[in-house]
């Protein structure tokens, strides 16, 4: 039986299911931007691929810090990006935007 004073490991999927989803949610609008990018007839090496992976990282370090600061800092650089690159793919990110601040409004550190 596991006490229950014990600490979690950062990656328990207890405390950061939301943040799951929220990953989840930042590799299909990556996908979906790269399917996008080779979709049109612009040359793909013209793109900034650095660009398209802020929202990867950033909704990955949730998964690893369980303070509600660095997730409070990560949504409002996703939010961010999504506002700057809402002309072209940020709006793929949003819905892990929307489930990011879910994720914080509804839990702290045990979201």
């Amino acid at each position: 039986m596991m006490n229950a004073l014990a600490p979690l490991s950062p990656l328990d999927g207890r405390r950061n299911g939301w943040y799951l989803t929220v990953f989840a949610l930042a590799v299909l609008g990556w996908l979906g931007s790269v399917a996008l990018v080779f979709s049109t007839p612009s040359d793909p090496w013209s793109v900034r691929w650095d660009l398209l992976l802020v929202p990867i990282v950033v909704t990955a370090l949730p998964l690893a810090s369980r303070a509600r600061t660095v997730r409070m800092v990560c949504a409002a650089i996703l939010g961010i990006w999504c506002v700057i690159a809402s002309a072209s793919v940020g709006v793929l990110f949003v819905p892990a935007l929307i489930v990011m601040i879910a994720a914080l409004v509804r839990g702290g550190e045990d979201s």
